[in-house]
């Protein structure tokens, strides 16, 4: 008797997670290294000829490397090879170049899952969610990275299936009736919006549009760089520094450009539920070796106006996919929320604004997608040749049935 597959992984471009179907129902893995998250970052570091992944990676940006050599790159920056002549990316530390390659982050990554499942069966069976925009190429570098750990049976599903699953299984809808409706997946490093449709039990992506490059990631970028940089240098000898770092490129990696996104991202999260926040800013030094320490305050007042042309961007590209599919607005039921960036108020607000289609965010947007591959992934069986590593192309499921 083979076993089925009961795993399903969301390898996200800022996050991942995993999950697992136990006793009819999916449970997702807590982050070995943050007990009560279950999201671990997508981010590998190499220092001093160690590789690190995860939350560990991530707090390595902030650290100050004067005497040693440390590259750390996130899954969203591998994202911009689009052609196997691309495949690696050079990464520039202070004192050394390093190149990963999607497959290299994939791997690590994965190999992460892999150690800390130990409470789990043998993980030698995955169904992975991948973004609706990821092409051949992608699904090759992904397959092979995680069959290079030893995992040697791999299925693919995309984002805006999985998530629409988690809804009909989660919220056992009746799947009996055809209709459509729109996947809007706004999450840390990309947007996508997806048509897809139910029919005859089956769901099935009728076409997309987005972004692989806008997310959660630029809104923390423009706090950054609108709110927070310009108060400091109202205390602080500070607009001097930053110049010269941009000019000799060392704030691209500066772990002062990390610890002020990382307060940005706080703030907005904080600020999805409160009219203001407090920000405390210091670790760092100004260009007179001044220790900064000071407490902004933000408000989401300040946060919508700042958002508004990116959530803009967003509500243009849902119109244009409406636009290829004629009349497809009129047919649409509802606006499935995905990622973490649709737990802003403002983006929830323009978009029943300007679409009027109403909003469902009757799931939770940041685990919807490793719910609806670990449901996925329960009605696959294992099979020793099922969607190995190939040259040729593979072809994803064009549907998908509930069952």
């Amino acid at each position: 008797m083979k076993e089925k597959f009961n795993i399903g992984i969301d390898l996200g471009s800022s996050d991942s997670s995993i999950g697992r179907f136990i006793n009819s129902d999916v449970t997702i893995m807590d982050n070995p290294e943050k007990k009560g998250s279950l999201r671990i970052p997508s981010v590998v570091c190499s220092y001093r000829d160690i590789t690190i992944v995860g939350n560990e990676a991530k707090k390595m940006l902030e650290k100050d490397d004067e005497i040693s050599d440390k590259c750390v790159v996130t899954k969203r920056n591998l994202l911009r090879m689009w052609e196997p002549k691309h495949i690696y990316n050079i990464v520039e530390s202070r004192k050394s170049y390093i190149t990963f390659s999607m497959q290299d982050i994939i791997h690590y990554l994965m190999s992460l899952f892999k150690i800390n499942s130990t409470d789990y069966k043998k993980l030698d069976s995955v169904v992975i969610a991948i973004s609706d925009t990821f092409v051949n190429y992608h699904y090759n570098q992904i397959i092979m990275a995680v069959q290079n750990i030893g995992i040697s049976n791999v299925f693919l599903i995309q984002d805006s299936i999985a998530a629409s699953l988690a809804y009909f299984k989660l919220k056992n809808i009746e799947s009996n009736k055809n209709f459509q409706w729109l996947v809007y997946d706004f999450g840390g490093c990309k947007f996508n919006a997806s048509l897809v449709k139910l029919d005859n039990n089956e769901l099935s992506l009728i076409d997309k549009e987005g972004n692989d490059f806008l997310g959660g990631m630029n809104i923390d970028q423009l706090i950054v760089d609108k709110l927070i940089l310009p108060k400091i240098n109202k205390t602080y000898s500070f607009e001097s520094y930053l110049r010269k770092l941009k000019k000799e490129y060392k704030w691209k990696y500066s772990p002062i450009k990390y610890i002020l996104l990382n307060n940005a991202e706080d703030a907005k999260k904080r600020l999805t539920t409160q009219d203001s926040v407090v920000v405390k800013i210091r670790g760092f030094k100004d260009a007179r070796d001044i220790d900064v320490n000071i407490e902004i305050t933000i408000s989401r007042f300040e946060l919508n106006e700042l958002i508004e042309p990116i959530v803009n961007q967003t509500i243009e590209m849902s119109k244009e996919l409406f636009r290829r599919n004629s009349n497809s607005a009129l047919n649409t039921k509802f606006i499935l929320m995905v990622g973490g960036s649709t737990y802003i108020p403002y983006v929830r607000q323009k978009l029943q604004e300007k679409l009027q289609i109403p909003l469902n965010c009757e799931i939770d947007p940041t685990t919807a997608i490793t719910v609806g591959a670990t449901y996925y992934a329960s009605t696959m069986k294992v099979s020793d040749n099922i969607l190995k590593y190939m040259q040729r192309p593979i072809n994803l499921p064009t549907s998908v049935p509930i069952v």
